[in-house]
């Protein structure tokens, strides 16, 4: 029997898948069927009829890719609704994926121009300068200038005996000296005495130990001031110990100036040590 054409005994046949339609099955007519007709496998099949001509078909599993068609008049049968759902799905793949693969793109197109751009860095601010308080102007010294003392002129603070010799010496050009003798322990004023530049000057002082400060200067504003604003204060670093042992006295010549292997050394100090 030709596929496609229905059976000599009017009897309607069954339509296959891709417009191929089976002949009537041994079963279907009444044949007998035989031992290796029962062994063998049947399709899964169901009954369809066309509704252009009216031809009864059994369509076999199918792929729902294919339609399956009248093995008479070639015309779609009819199918259940999901076999339909199925192929127009299967149909529809290559369009879903490319939307689903376009609104991939678009998606990220659009997180990508929603992602803000990264911060401008923002500009280097020059470190701000450090203003150094000024420290508060002295008052202007109005002082009168005074005439200077004489050479070797002195002022006695202690009452004990002065019979400890001190010669000073000093060199010309650097200025005047006023120097102050005072107690290596306390404090206390014990001599004060004024040297000229370049001049030298003799004199005692009681037994006991000493400290020597001076001050340097060229105009002199009397023993308040001294010279003024320009003096230098100083103090030497040694110990003077005036001592007796048994009948000799003991006492020192100072030189107040730089001078090789010389063996004082002094110190500059303010106004409040002097």
């Amino acid at each position: 029997m030709e596929q496609g054409t229905p059976s000599n005994d009017k009897r309607r046949g069954f339509a296959g898948l891709d417009s191929l339609v089976s002949e009537i099955p041994p079963e279907i007519t009444g044949s007998p069927r035989t031992s290796a007709d029962s062994a063998a496998p049947r399709e899964q099949s169901e009954p369809a009829i066309c509704r252009q001509c009216g031809t009864m078909n059994r369509v076999a599993s199918h792929s729902p890719q294919l339609r399956p068609l009248c093995g008479r008049c070639k015309a779609p049968l009819p199918e259940s609704v999901l076999v339909t759902a199925k192929r127009e799905a299967v149909g529809l793949r290559p369009l879903w994926i490319g939307l689903s693969i376009a609104a991939g793109i678009i998606g990220l197109a659009v997180l990508t121009s929603r992602v803000p751009p990264p911060p401008e860095p923002a500009p280097s601010q020059p470190a701000p300068t450090r203003i150094e308080p000024r420290p508060p102007t002295p008052p202007a010294f109005t002082q009168p200038l005074q005439p200077l003392p004489t050479n070797g002129d002195e002022t006695p603070y202690s009452l004990a005996e002065a019979v400890a010799p001190l010669t000073i010496s000093t060199r010309q050009g650097v200025g005047h000296y006023f120097v102050k003798i005072v107690d290596w322990l306390t404090g206390a004023p014990v001599l004060t005495v004024f040297v000229h530049a370049g001049q030298s000057v003799s004199t005692k002082v009681p037994l006991g130990s000493y400290k020597i400060k001076y001050a340097v200067g060229t105009q002199w504003y009397g023993e308040a001031d001294l010279f003024g604003p320009s003096t230098s204060y100083n103090m030497a670093d040694k110990r003077f110990d005036f001592e007796k042992k048994g009948d000799s006295v003991f006492g020192f010549t100072v030189k107040l100036f730089s001078q090789p292997h010389g063996n004082l050394a002094t110190t500059q100090i303010g106004r409040k040590d002097f």
